[in-house]
């Protein structure tokens, strides 16, 4: 006898109402899913776009830097409201950068420039570049510093030259790394007196500048000149710090060089870098000054160099015979410029720049980057 168990076997499928409430719940699902995934590729491509366009419009700003005022002016796609076109390709794609030049000091005489608003293009620079905040540190020395100091190291009523008479002062600029960050930092420190009995007070470090992806460009240091000295007694030092060799251009500059003491005037500069063996075809520090070049006994700056790893140890006697490296004078290891007798025919100019995707019939209305700076041109 056959006892076989019979199974009861289910062909029924999804009803249509099950089908619409599965897909309900997928579309609820992938939908936001979908919806953020295009806007982060819509983000993305916006982003790359707009980096695409700064790239193209720091091309055309530097290709006008590179090339002298007339040709520009002469260039077929200036046109007569000063507006220059130009197509830049970068990576694959075309963008269109509109930059506008006031030309103004260059096309008419100084004394025809009455509008105010092109005062800018009637000041005459000495081979000043334009300075930009995430390239360049400037340091301005307050007019009575020098003096507060010496009131909190000397006492009695006195003459500002009686507070000053044999005062020093100790100013450094250290380049460093910290944190991640390249900067910049400047500090001094005042003495008074002799041996023991010698006391001295320090200005709070102050950072000029602070760089995470970029390294100072330019140090601008504008400073009160200590002309409580002599030609063979100097009172003002300057340090330059440069451990972490970071190529920079160090602009130190004189208020009043043309002051009655200033022919008595010698400061020290001495400059220290991390011990390298690339320094006869490879300067890293960069001098220039509105001041000539001199040394004990010669108005200007006393131009002194050494290599050392603990910078910290170098004697005022070592520093004093370090007017030469291995018999290269310090003045050419630091490419020592002066300023002074150079012909004031720079000039600065206006710049506006906006770039769009595209090009011609394609190009798009609204600008991706627009930005103004101002550039120098001889």
């Amino acid at each position: 006898m056959n006892y076989g168990i019979k199974r009861r076997v289910n062909h029924k499928g999804f009803t249509l109402l099950e089908l619409l409430i599965a897909v309900a719940i997928l579309a609820i699902i992938v939908v936001p899913i979908l919806s953020a995934f295009l806007i982060s590729v819509q983000t993305n491509a916006k982003a790359k776009d707009k980096q695409n366009a700064s790239i193209a419009a720091s091309n055309v700003v530097e290709d006008i830097k590179g090339r002298d005022m007339e040709r520009i002016i002469a260039d077929m796609t200036l046109k007569e409201d000063g507006t220059y076109e130009k197509i830049e390709i970068v990576n694959g794609q075309a963008y269109t950068v509109i930059t506008t030049i006031d030309d103004t000091q260059y096309t008419n005489a100084p004394s025809e420039l009455d509008d105010e608003s092109t005062d800018y293009n009637e000041e005459e620079l000495c081979k000043l570049y334009s300075v930009d905040k995430a390239y360049d540190g400037i340091y301005v020395q307050s007019k009575d510093q020098d003096v507060s100091f010496a009131k909190k190291l000397k006492k009695g009523m006195l003459s500002r030259d009686e507070w000053l008479e044999g005062f020093r002062r100790d100013t450094v600029i250290s380049i460093v790394k910290e944190n991640g960050e390249n900067k910049v930092y400047v500090q001094s420190t005042y003495s008074y007196g002799k041996g023991d009995a010698r006391v001295e007070e320090s200005t709070a470090k102050q950072a000029i500048f602070s760089g995470k992806d970029n390294s100072p460009r330019n140090i601008y240091v504008f400073y009160q000149p200590m002309y409580n000295g002599s030609l063979r007694t100097v009172n003002e030092i300057f340090t330059i710090e440069q451990m972490e060799l970071m190529p920079v251009n160090i602009y130190l500059v004189c208020q009043n060089p043309e002051d009655e003491d200033a022919k008595n005037y010698v400061t020290q500069v001495r400059c220290v870098e991390k011990i390298r063996t690339d320094w006869k075809n490879h300067t890293i520090t960069h001098i220039r000054s509105n001041l000539p070049e001199g040394q004990l006994g010669t108005h200007g700056l006393w131009l002194t160099y050494r290599m050392e790893n603990t910078p910290n140890d170098i004697t005022d006697a070592q520093w004093n015979g370090s007017g030469k490296y291995e018999n290269v004078a310090a003045a050419s290891i630091l490419d020592f410029k002066d300023l002074t007798n150079q012909d004031d025919n720079a000039w600065v100019y206006k710049v506006s720049v906006s770039a769009y995707k595209g090009q011609g019939d394609t190009r798009e209305d609204e600008s991706l980057v627009t930005y103004e700076t101002t550039i120098t041109k001889e």
